[in-house]
């Protein structure tokens, strides 16, 4: 896995980043100070990109705040006296934000000057600052960003990987079906179904009736309940049918719902997902002039994809922090079963633990 990193960049291709970053965050009217774009361009004056922020009072109304943007692309510390001119042109100017953005990180000596500048003048402007590690929270939900600067290699998902993911990666648990079902009764129901809601409709297999009004929702049409004490019944019923052992039946759950939590929650596919949308809505609204005994029909769909492009980016973070939930409260206690054995199997079963054991660490080898 690469680390983030921008020392492949040069100076040019930095302060294009950062051009790049401030229009992905929403920033507008983003003025790149070089002007050409080349590393010969004119001096910048003391900051390299000016741009403006839409910002709301507490009764609603817009304001826009005028920010100055200095990009410092150093492999160390950023020295006091690279940040001198962006000062004296702040304090000049009065921009409401100064915004220095960092490659690695300012040095200590800066960072000492920064905080007695702020007490000794108490500028009129706020002095922001964005680190390496900064950056690489704004840029997690940019793949394009990633990519087109290459900043966490081919797969920059490989970043997002939670500890407890990593360490299923080389170790998988294998767990007792009574073990794993014990660690799900001590969940919150709400997280729980969210978690595992997919799991349900694939062990259930609920039947459904037919739809009556066109409108009705899946949920709605579903003749047998899927909850999840249907689905700890159902779970029983493959063992005790000998459909397969409650070992392969448990890995099988926990394997299928990580992979799946970890792709709804990959904030990596937003810009993708986010334009896929932008697409959709364009075509069906091409398509109103072409197809008007359609119109209602097609007006819905632009609609729809339009909100879908809206809501895209919260309800992947938010799939994303339920895939760390998972981690943190279920992978971690079923990775503690062989420690703590507070499930032994029985002892008919003590062989079969054993050789589903061995057997799935093999393959995972």
């Amino acid at each position: 896995m690469d680390q983030f990193s921008f020392n492949h960049l040069n100076d040019t291709e930095f302060e294009q980043f950062g051009y790049d970053l401030l229009v992905a965050l929403g920033f507008s009217s983003v003025n790149w100070r070089k002007g050409t774009g080349l590393a010969t361009s004119p001096a910048d004056s003391g900051r390299d990109l000016e741009c403006q922020l839409i910002q709301r009072r507490i009764d609603d109304e817009p304001y826009v705040e005028r920010w100055f943007v200095e990009c410092k692309h150093y492999q160390k510390g950023v020295p006091v006296d690279a940040l001198t001119g962006a000062l004296a042109w702040a304090s000049s100017e009065r921009p409401d934000t100064l915004l220095i953005i960092a490659s690695n990180f300012l040095s200590n000596s800066t960072k000492d000057y920064i905080d007695k500048y702020n007490a000794n003048n108490k500028p009129t402007y706020k002095i922001v600052i964005w680190e390496r590690p900064k950056l690489e929270k704004l840029t997690a939900t940019h793949s394009l960003l990633l990519k087109k600067y290459r900043l966490s290699g081919d797969y920059p998902f490989l970043a997002l990987l939670h500890p407890s993911h990593i360490a299923c990666l080389q170790d998988m648990p294998i767990n007792t079906l009574k073990y794993f079902l014990d660690c799900l009764d001590e969940l919150p129901p709400e997280k729980r179904d969210a978690m595992f809601g997919t799991a349900y409709l694939f062990l259930i297999q609920p039947r459904y009736r037919k739809a009556v009004t066109g409108k009705e929702t899946m949920a709605e049409l579903e003749i047998d309940r899927v909850d999840y004490a249907a689905f700890k019944q159902r779970c029983h019923q493959i063992i005790q049918t000998g459909m397969m052992s409650g070992l392969l039946l448990t890995y099988l759950i926990i394997t299928f719902t990580l992979n799946e939590l970890f792709g709804l929650g990959d904030t990596t596919k937003i810009d993708d997902n986010v334009t896929s949308m932008a697409h959709a809505a364009k075509f069906f609204q091409s398509q109103i002039e072409k197809r008007p005994q359609e119109k209602d029909h097609l007006e819905k769909m632009v609609a729809n994809a339009q909100h879908h492009q809206k809501e895209i980016p919260a309800r992947i973070k938010a799939n994303y922090s339920l895939y760390c939930y998972f981690c943190e409260n279920v992978l971690e206690k079923l990775r503690m079963e062989k420690y703590l054995r507070k499930c032994e199997p029985p002892a008919d079963q003590e062989q079969e633990y054993e050789d589903a054991v061995q057997f799935y660490r093999k393959e995972l080898e």
